[in-house]
């Protein structure tokens, strides 16, 4: 999106120069509407952000085993699974 928004500043400033370049119109018509856009996407990103984190919350509460577990509790699973030799 920053990209897209340099790219449009450089277009105006380059329009205010020398107005009589060449543009066309649905490149004018795209960049006229770009703030909106940019607020819907924005908004759309969120609510996708907000709904996996519910669905995050949701599905840790179903699990039957935590998922969050510190150093002190990972140390002896890393102990016993260095120490298990192949045959």
């Amino acid at each position: 999106m920053e990209n897209v928004r340099r790219l449009s500043r450089i277009l105006n400033l380059l329009r205010e120069a020398d107005p009589d370049v060449e543009v066309e119109v649905d490149l004018l018509k795209e960049l006229e509407g770009l703030p909106k856009r940019e607020q819907r996407f924005t908004k759309v990103l969120n609510d996708i952000t907000s709904l996996t984190h519910q669905l995050e919350q949701r599905y840790r509460g179903l699990l039957p085993f935590s998922i969050e577990t510190n150093r002190r509790q990972r140390w002896p699973r890393a102990c016993t699974l260095g120490a298990i030799q192949p045959r």
